[in-house]
């Protein structure tokens, strides 16, 4: 992994241990649709 950041950093893009808001909005979102909790 410190070899990973380190080219992020390179490349200009901050390294994160974990996902962005939106990207887990949208993951959450399609869980709960496919498994019945939300209608689409």
């Amino acid at each position: 992994m410190p070899a990973i950041r380190a080219r992020l950093t390179e490349l200009g893009l901050t390294p994160s241990d974990c996902l962005n808001n939106a990207l887990m909005d949208f993951m959450a979102t399609w869980m709960a649709k496919k498994s019945g909790v939300l209608k689409s």
